[in-house]
């Protein structure tokens, strides 16, 4: 049957679904996100002092994990790691480095670097212009001035 002699009552119908499924997604592909940057704000840049062991097979590094060894950001050559110290571990037997490491801070307080929480136990590797370093966090002590 025809609506007012003009138009099919189901081709109307098909007409107006087909308009509302356009209407709908248009909306849902096209509704706010809650976006977010990938990188850290610079308000929540922290800079933290992080000791790494190293296991005992590693010592012949003392002479090269040297004080002023910087790991650098790959996007925008910031330093992100630098390296205050190593000493031998007199009770394990390996090394430790004092590293201060840029983490960012998330709500709730927690330390994060590289996209993993800054924790004791953490396995963390520093990669320098002339070594690479392996290591388990010790210790993250945040600094009075951050």
């Amino acid at each position: 049957g025809r609506l007012f002699s003009i138009v099919n009552v189901i081709d109307l119908f098909v007409v107006v679904v087909v308009c509302l499924i356009v209407v709908v997604a248009y909306l849902r592909l096209s509704s706010a996100r809650d976006v977010r940057s990938p990188y850290p704000l610079s308000s929540i840049i922290v800079w933290v002092d992080v000791e790494l062991r190293l296991p005992p097979e590693n010592v012949w590094m003392q002479s090269i994990v040297t004080p002023g060894l910087i790991q650098r950001d790959a996007r925008s050559g910031d330093p992100i790691i630098e390296i205050v110290s190593c000493e031998r571990d007199q009770d394990a037997g390996g090394l430790i480095v004092h590293a201060r490491v840029r983490a960012s801070r998330e709500s709730g307080g927690r330390l994060v670097f590289d996209n993993a929480r800054l924790i004791p136990g953490r396995k963390l590797r520093v990669e320098t212009e002339t070594c690479f370093i392996d290591g388990v966090v010790r210790a993250v002590r945040v600094p009075e001035k951050n």
